[in-house]
């Protein structure tokens, strides 16, 4: 990889995304994901969650992360590393994402059903 060999020192790191519009997707909004959500609404991003249940925010709710996932160009993860989230994103998750998705994970390892993939579009 680019980072692990020191090549971004030594060249532009090409920026594929801008935020500023885009869709984003939280998973969990909890005391994080809300910090996450207001922070978002700055760039003006389009917000929508999916938790355990609707909270009285502004925001849409999805009850699958599947389908929230189909619905963003960022999804971010910030769920706590307890049983009931254990194995939460799933594959399936990141491929309904696609391979312009960008996903953010800034919860726990254990959230994840496997090792972390690289997906075939994405690139060094």
């Amino acid at each position: 990889m680019a980072s692990s060999a020191g090549a971004w020192t030594s060249r532009p790191f090409p920026f594929a995304r801008k935020v500023s519009g885009a869709r984003l997707g939280i998973v969990g909004l909890g005391r994080i994901g809300l910090a996450i959500a207001r922070r978002a609404t700055a760039f003006d991003m389009s917000i929508v969650y999916c938790g355990r249940r609707p909270r009285p925010v502004d925001y849409r709710y999805f009850a699958s992360v599947h389908e929230l996932a189909a619905q963003v160009d960022f999804l971010v993860v910030s769920v706590n590393g307890k049983a009931d989230t254990r194995h939460l994103i799933e594959a399936s998750v990141l491929d309904v994402l696609g391979s312009k998705g960008i996903l953010v994970n800034v919860g726990r390892g254990s959230v994840f059903e496997d090792e972390p993939r690289v997906h075939p579009g994405c690139s060094n």
